[in-house]
């Protein structure tokens, strides 16, 4: 087997059938197989992963109730199906795509990127490009999402990926050697650090070409983070993520979270903002999930910038509640981060 592509569905019937289709569409010139892991579907998302299997000796589908994992976020819940999905993969590369993205029709594009990966074997991945669609616009208006070139047979390394630029999980095709590890992590995986992950085992070569088809939808997880009290203590991990992954500092800065956000972190935990029990264990499953993505990168230096971090906010929040009237240290908060 030389290629797993996972696809993890839930609720998702109608544009399922569009990323299968897509797939199956693509001229893949080896052994591949489409793992589709359902994640307790009411609309008919996995007896429609069973009819194409019926009919593709190449698909295969697994179901998945991540109610039984305690899912805290939507997040959480892709995280436990995608290594559902994961622990049937046995190609030699692995590919991940959510059931609500496809692929644009005519592109080859995991034939590309596994001849470049079969050529650079040092290479721990192959990254592409991407389309961005807006929710019910045909294909044809689709337009490249990153600006950004990288020339095809370009290798890369990991610290110049997470310095330099950012794309999705769909973007690359990984080596498979490297998923035994995150076997044992469970459902801690979710999409935004899959490739930190991966990249932690070599080089990255480069595909100048697109495929994946990444659809706006108006109802995504930050969509629905940003409409409850709970997404300003779910920004906390930018203190995490914007040391660890430098590329992230001005979305997060611009976005989700920055200063002001971290601000108002500081004076939610003076007012005493009720933080729900999901919460917090969000928060600790992403405090172990972003351990086990960096832990062979991070030197006892970056642990120890990580811990002032964390003690530092910690006494921000203690002193606020205690004294609001207080000026807190912001400006070295930032020049740590």
């Amino acid at each position: 087997m030389i290629l797993s592509i996972c696809v993890i569905s839930h609720n998702q019937r109608e544009v399922l059938k569009r990323c299968l289709d897509s797939l199956l569409a693509q001229s893949m010139p080896f052994d591949y197989e489409i793992l589709v892991s359902d994640d307790a579907s009411s609309d008919g998302s996995y007896e429609l992963a069973i009819q194409y299997q019926n009919e593709f000796p190449q698909i295969q589908a697994f179901q998945c109730n991540t109610n039984d994992f305690n899912p805290t976020t939507k997040s959480s819940r892709s995280g436990w199906n995608r290594c559902n999905a994961v622990q049937h993969a046995t190609g030699k590369y692995v590919a991940f795509v959510d059931g609500d993205d496809f692929f644009y029709p005519g592109k080859n594009i995991y034939k590309e990127q596994i001849e470049l990966l079969e050529q650079h074997p040092e290479c721990s991945s192959c990254m592409a490009n991407d389309y961005s669609l807006q929710d019910g616009m045909e294909y044809k208006y689709a337009e490249i999402r990153h600006p950004e070139v990288y020339e095809t047979g370009r290798v890369i390394t990991a610290a110049y990926y997470l310095q330099n630029t950012f794309r999705e999980s769909h973007c690359f095709v990984y080596r498979g050697r490297d998923i035994d590890y995150m076997k044992t992590i469970g459902g801690a995986f979710v999409d935004s650090c899959l490739t930190a992950f991966f990249i932690q085992f070599g080089d990255i070569v480069c595909l100048n070409d697109a495929g994946c088809i990444y659809v706006q939808y108006n109802s995504s997880i930050w969509h629905d983070y940003k409409k409850t009290n709970d997404h300003i203590v779910l920004g906390t991990p930018a203190l995490y993520n914007t040391k660890l992954y430098p590329m992230w500092k001005p979305v997060y800065w611009q976005s989700i979270t920055g200063l002001r956000q971290i601000k108002g972190v500081v004076n939610a935990a003076r007012d005493e903002l009720p933080i729900t029990d999901a919460t917090i264990r969000w928060m600790a499953n992403y405090d172990y999930y972003i351990y086990h993505v960096f832990n062979r990168r991070l030197t006892l230096l970056d642990k120890i910038h990580l811990w002032i971090l964390w003690i530092l906010l910690t006494i921000m929040i203690r002193i606020k509640r205690r004294h609001p009237r207080v000026p807190l240290p912001w400006r070295l908060l930032d020049k740590l981060l």
